[in-house]
């Protein structure tokens, strides 16, 4: 029973050996910090004409249809 145990131990020690020299060799990841150190360039703002804002209808009284005209996010 206790050379089975040793050879359980010896064959994990040189199993995690392997892959540490496995794993060692591996190129390490690459690092990001030139790209944050790095002044972000600032973004030119050209603001959009806002359209002039068309007439709310007055009240009507129920029953009669209204016509909308103007939403917003109409290109006419």
């Amino acid at each position: 029973m206790k050379s089975r145990l040793t050879v359980t131990f010896v064959l994990l020690v040189i199993i995690g050996g392997m892959v540490t020299a496995v794993l060692a060799q591996t190129p390490p990841p690459p690092t990001y910090l030139p790209l944050v150190m790095r002044p972000l360039p600032t973004p030119t703002f050209t603001p959009t004409p806002t359209p002039s804002p068309t007439p709310t209808p007055t009240a009507t009284p129920p029953g009669q249809m209204v016509e909308m005209r103007g939403f917003v996010g109409d290109t006419l």
